[in-house]
């Protein structure tokens, strides 16, 4: 293989190595470094509440488990209750309206003209 060809092909070793060290080790670092700059704030607030409190654990279990669903106890099932909710007034909300507008149309539709 000629002098020139080698140099090419461990260029393109070099280049293939660095874009997969790129993409598989120091992005993904750079990504979770930056989650834990957005990390750090909130935990620095719950370490200086919960300071000194020998149930943090169970206090911070407590929170979590509000936000999985359990056959309707939970925060989470509250919340997914109100949606539906809001969602069947808004489809009630839209009927009452259509109909409305057809009795309005049809009492308007009744009335005799005003006589000249």
């Amino acid at each position: 293989m000629p002098p020139w060809a080698i140099v090419i092909v461990s260029l393109a070793t070099v280049l293939v190595a660095m874009v997969t060290l790129w993409q598989k080790a120091i992005k993904p670092m750079a990504l979770t470094i930056a989650e834990a700059n957005n990390a750090v704030p909130v935990m620095r607030a719950l370490v200086d509440a919960f300071s000194g409190d020998p149930n943090v654990l169970a206090v911070l279990q407590q929170i979590a488990a509000q936000f999985r669903t359990d056959s309707g106890s939970s925060l989470r099932d509250v919340v997914n209750s109100l949606a539906e909710a809001a969602e069947a007034n808004r489809v009630s909300n839209e009927q009452l309206s259509k109909l409305l507008k057809e009795l309005t149309d049809k009492v308007d539709d009744q009335q005799p003209d005003p006589p000249p």
